[in-house]
């Protein structure tokens, strides 16, 4: 099966859970995503696979504009629920591929994007793709578990959650994810000096905050992420039979 319908089916399947889910995974979400866009966040901003819209809804308030983008019809309806139920008017929805984003080149004074990187196909496409419509001295923030520096230890942390999650491709060493965003951020600013760009990692138990401001120097910042394994493995209404392996890793 083509890896797009897999992850649009599979989160299709898990929208009403996720839905519930996604808000639990950190009480502190509006607040986290707000600091870390600073200005970027009153003016447009992209959340780039949105889900149900937690973070859409949480940032939106005080932006100009945002657009929640997702591959999942079912994840943007439960996303509209929600901002309509806080009477946000000032979000559009658009439906598409990540790794192919649909909008013009310095579009978006900021960017988030959350818990999505495991799932895209390939990363890198996809982080290129965030940093050619982020205009300069944009910020991104970017939010994702992340898998072990130790090769084998990584393997094993993946072979489990595919075992999970049907769409999960791979969670990136935190070297790894650094190394991508750095590529990206390279490849789209080279010519845009003064630019700034946060990216944000989740481990299974924490997470990291990198900000580069004028990609010269590191700033790293724990995010706890509350989300236990089996909390995981319920979500996504994992196999029974799978459940005990998950939740005794």
């Amino acid at each position: 099966m083509d890896h797009f319908k897999r992850v649009t089916e599979e989160f299709g399947r898990q929208s009403d859970k996720f839905d519930i889910w996604a808000e639990k995974t950190d009480d502190q979400v509006a607040d986290r995503f707000r600091m870390a866009l600073a200005e970027a966040g009153q003016g447009s901003v992209l959340d780039v696979a949105c889900g149900p819209g937690v973070v859409t809804a949480a940032i939106a308030p005080k932006a100009a504009s945002v657009v929640a983008f997702d591959a999942t019809e079912q994840m943007l309806e439960k996303a509209r629920a929600r901002c309509a139920k806080a009477g946000l008017r000032n979000v559009q929805f658009g439906c598409g591929d990540a790794e192919n984003l649909p909008f013009e080149e310095a579009q978006f004074d900021g960017l988030i994007t959350r818990l999505a990187v495991h799932h895209f196909a390939n990363p890198q496409r996809a982080f290129d793709e965030m940093f050619r419509v982020l205009r300069p001295h944009g910020i991104a923030v970017i939010v994702d578990v992340v898998s072990s520096e130790d090769a084998d230890e990584s393997n094993l942390q993946n072979a489990i959650e595919r075992l999970r999650d049907p769409s999960h491709v791979r969670m990136l060493p935190a070297s790894e994810l650094d190394a991508c965003v750095t590529a990206a951020v390279s490849a789209s600013f080279s010519t845009r000096p003064g630019t700034n760009t946060a990216n944000s990692k989740n481990g299974w138990e924490s997470s990291t905050t990198l900000i580069v401001p004028n990609l010269s120097e590191q700033f790293f910042e724990r995010w706890q992420m509350p989300a236990a394994p089996r909390e995981w493995a319920s979500r996504s209404k994992t196999a029974r039979s799978y459940s005990s392996i998950v939740g005794a890793y």
